[in-house]
Formats: C-alpha cells, structure tokens, sequence
C-alpha cells in the first residue's frame, strides 16, 4: 500500500538524458571543478579496466567463471565493476530527488537547510562517480527492481517513512558497502572519491536517525514502512543476483543446478546473513522494534536454503 505525496514528483530516473547538454552545462562543470583539489580531465578514471578484482566478488570460487577464455573473464569483471558505479550513481541522482521533496516536506529552518545541504552532496558525488566511469545509461534503471523500488519510494512516500527507508537504511547501508569499495578497489583516485562519500553519507544517515526517532507515526506508515522494509530484504535474501547474471550471459546459461553449485561455491548464506545483520543493526538503532519484530515473524531476517535461492533467480534468469 503506497499513499500519493501531496507534492508532484516524477519518477527519479526520468530526468536524466545521455543527450543532456543544455547551456547549462558549462556552469555546472565549473562549478564542480572548483570544488575539487584538482580538475576533472573529462577521460573516466576506470577506461576500459575493472575497478574491482575475482576476489571481491568472490568470482575465483567459481568453477564456471574460472572455466570461461580469459577475455570473457575479463569482460565479466568490467561489467560487475561498472555495475558497481552504475548503481551508486543512480541512487545519487536518486538522492537529488529526495533532498528536494525532503527541503519542502520540512517541519523548520535547520531541517530544511539540512535538506539543501544534503542536495548539494549528492550532486558533488554523481559528478565524482562520473570521474570514474563516465555518462550514464538511463534504461539500466528499469532494468533493477532495487532502482525501480528505490524512485517509486520517492516519488509516493511521505515524510517519516522515507526518513526510515532512505536515510536510515539505505544512507546507512550505504556506509557500509562503499566502504568496502573502497578498501578493496586498487585505484588511489577511486578509493579517495569513496572515502569522501562515506564521509558526507555518515551525516545524512546520523541525522535520519535523529530525525526518526523523534518522529510520530501513524498505523497506516507503520504498515508501508514494513511493508517497503520486507520488500527490501527480500531483495538482499537473493544474494549475489547481479554477478550471477552476468556470469550467467558470459556462459551462454546455466541450469538449476550449476546455479545452486555457483551459490554454494561463493558461500552466499555467509553473505546474505552478514547484509541481513547490517540491515538489523540500523533498524534497531532507529528504535524501529515493532518493524523488527513484524519482520522477523514473517522469517525475512532468515537466511534461504541454496535450492531456494537457486530456484528463485533460475524464475528471474529465465532458466527453463
């Protein structure tokens, strides 16, 4: 159940255009060049290279993947790489969206000044994530159900909830796995950018916290609330969904059972618990008990079986 903001928003991904080059343009590159230490040279950080190795995402574990040509290895790692920086910049464009509805949803002056600020932060780090791979493809944001999750949140959701949904889950997981980018990314350039990220993520989600715990809700956002927070750890509870399909495309398709062989061989319950347990973390230092609680009974802070998992991405994959 979703509840219609009295504020006209459209959806998040809409306005970005690879064809964008309005006068605009110009002033906003200066703009952004003056706020780093060095210029932008314009050529993307990672070129034709993956900005991540097999051992981040576990690929050396894979029998399929270590079996594939070393150019089709390669090809693989570029495109989780890409994957990676993709996603990232779509939720700060995401992030613009939600700063501006949040600054006219504000209850004072310092929220709503935190709002601008928080705006103005997201802008500076879709234009860092540009340094580092270069424009975007608008249609990989339909192609996500996380994507289409996250802008559909934003376009209907009121105030509180999205307070919980964005800023206390979303910013804080945010902390934590651009912090593991960075800590395992071999490019200098790319660390800094990241580092500088989690930095300013850290404020915007210490002050969802704030912001929650002093809210009121009523029934009818506390059911959406749950409701979004199952819908997302039933995201999570897929596992490692975006490498599998990509490695899936580079194999020419993989059956149930090399699926299943491919989640046991990179230890996905070890993982799903390790994200689900963040997830846990963040709700419960918002105080959000009862969502807790709803949640836990409907199993969705339990880790899936290989076969279930395995059948479930087989139904998203197409696998016959």
């Amino acid at each position: 159940m979703r509840v219609e903001s009295s504020i006209p928003i459209s959806f998040p991904f809409e306005i970005i255009s690879a064809n964008d080059r309005s006068a605009l343009q110009p002033i906003l590159n200066r703009m952004f060049k003056n706020s780093l230490a060095s210029p932008f040279g314009g050529t993307p950080i990672l070129g034709d290279e993956a900005g991540w190795g097999t051992e981040f995402f576990e690929l050396h574990k894979s029998s399929i993947f270590m079996n594939l040509t070393e150019s089709t290895q390669k090809s693989v790692l570029k495109s989780c790489s890409d994957a990676n920086i993709e996603e990232a910049m779509f939720i700060e464009v995401a992030g613009m969206t939600f700063s501006s509805k949040m600054s006219l949803l504000a209850q004072n002056l310092n929220e709503r000044e935190l709002y601008c600020r928080f705006g103005a932060d997201e802008a500076h780090h879709f234009r860092q994530l540009q340094m580092v791979l270069g424009e975007l493809n608008l249609k990989k944001a339909y192609q996500s159900s996380f994507l289409k999750f996250l802008g559909n949140l934003i376009q209907t959701e009121s105030r509180v909830p999205l307070i919980l949904l964005i800023q206390v889950l979303l910013e804080g997981w945010g902390i934590h796995y651009y912090s593991t980018l960075s800590e395992n990314t071999s490019y200098s350039e790319v660390k800094k950018i990241f580092n500088s990220i989690v930095a300013d993520e850290a404020s915007h989600h210490g002050s969802g916290i704030i912001l929650f715990r002093e809210a009121l809700t009523n029934p009818n956002e506390e059911i959406r609330m749950a409701e979004a927070v199952g819908e997302l750890l039933s995201m999570v509870r897929l596992g490692p969904a975006g490498i599998l399909t990509h490695l899936y495309k580079a194999n020419g398709g993989m059956t149930l059972n090399e699926i299943s062989h491919f989640l046991d061989e990179v230890n996905f319950q070890e993982k799903i618990n390790r994200d689900l347990e963040i997830l846990k973390h963040l709700l419960t230092k918002a105080k959000a008990i009862r969502i807790i609680e709803k949640l836990e009974r409907q199993g969705l802070f339990s880790i899936p079986s290989v076969r279930g998992c395995a059948s479930l991405l087989s139904n998203l994959l197409g696998v016959s």
